[in-house]
């Protein structure tokens, strides 16, 4: 699994201010094989960072495709149109995206090969991480 994370302002300049917020994180991520239904992808970001919205209710737009009442800051396809995993939660084959604190799960629900780029909104915490864990880290689980 490859990826990166482009920590950028909606100039596409990078922002480094503690107590900044980061309203386009982005993510792009690629598996050199296959990622299957029932596998489990995990984002962890940095000590200080917070990927869930302290906003999200049941009444908040979207927040069923989201998986209520652990909602991501600000999480979308990028492009916007694009539809890399369906979230559509009716959908059996559904993913399911959440955030808790500083770690996004996703439960995969359908078959995708291929890279995946989305968006998050955040903010840098108020000083920078220890050298050894400033950095993000993604896993994925094999569910079978």
């Amino acid at each position: 699994l490859t990826w990166a994370v482009l920590n950028a302002g909606n100039d596409g300049t990078p922002i480094y201010n503690g107590n900044t917020t980061i309203g386009n994180l982005i993510f792009t991520l690629e598996s050199p094989q296959q990622i299957d239904a029932n596998n489990s992808l995990r984002v962890t970001a940095p000590p200080g960072f917070d990927l869930q919205d302290p906003n999200c209710t049941e009444q908040t737009p979207n927040v069923r495709l989201l998986a209520a009442p652990r909602c991501c800051r600000g999480f979308r396809w990028h492009p916007p149109d694009a539809t890399f995993l369906s979230l559509d939660e009716p959908n059996p084959g559904a993913t399911r995206v959440r955030c808790e604190g500083a770690v996004m799960e996703w439960e995969i629900g359908g078959v995708h090969s291929g890279e995946i780029v989305f968006r998050i909104s955040t903010g840098n915490p108020p000083s920078t991480p220890v050298r050894t864990s400033n950095f993000w880290s993604v896993s994925l689980v094999d569910g079978a």
